[in-house]
């Protein structure tokens, strides 16, 4: 649908930002690094030198080839998947309440437009990208109930362990 579009967009425009900041003195450094640093290692090596959080380490070993090493494509790519986890779930419920969907592209430019949330897109990636896809699997999870709802909560502590927290919703649908 062309909402779907308009998310995409926006995050697009905020990744190409992204992907302008520079990485020294930030901790976009360690992100640059690590993505650097995958291109240096086969998939076995790189695996097992993977301290934790594997599912985070194993999309920046494949974003690596994927962006075939331009790591400003990979900030674009990755803030997209920042914002647009968020922007389809909140669409969700404001379809399932029944509120037309124009407030929710309303509400997705007011979103993009978070100075805050913007700045930590490229400052704490995993954390960010971890609470995106849990925010998403939250809201899919309330009005669905299906199989992935529960595994995507369950796997988002493997992309940064602090989303783990979110699993007790768990607690609270089940």
């Amino acid at each position: 649908e062309t909402r779907y579009l308009i998310y995409m967009l926006l995050g697009l425009g905020l990744g190409f930002l992204n992907s302008t900041k520079p990485v020294e003195y930030s901790d976009l450094g360690y992100y640059y690094w690590l993505y650097n640093w995958a291109g240096t290692k086969n998939f076995i090596e790189y695996f097992h030198l993977i301290p934790k959080e594997p599912l985070y380490f194993i999309y920046n070993y494949l974003m690596r080839f994927i962006t075939l090493g331009n790591f400003g494509l990979f900030m674009i790519v990755s803030t997209v998947l920042m914002y647009f986890p968020v922007m389809i779930a909140c669409d969700r419920i404001f379809r399932e309440s029944g509120i037309p969907v124009k407030y929710a592209l309303i509400c997705a430019v007011v979103f993009a437009c978070f100075s805050e949330y913007f700045f930590y897109t490229a400052q704490i990636v995993r954390q960010v990208l971890a609470g995106s896809l849990a925010f998403y699997f939250i809201v899919r999870m309330t009005y669905s109930k299906d199989l992935i709802s529960y595994i995507g909560l369950a796997c988002v502590g493997l992309i940064h362990a602090s989303a783990f927290i979110f699993c007790v919703y768990y607690v609270l649908v089940l």
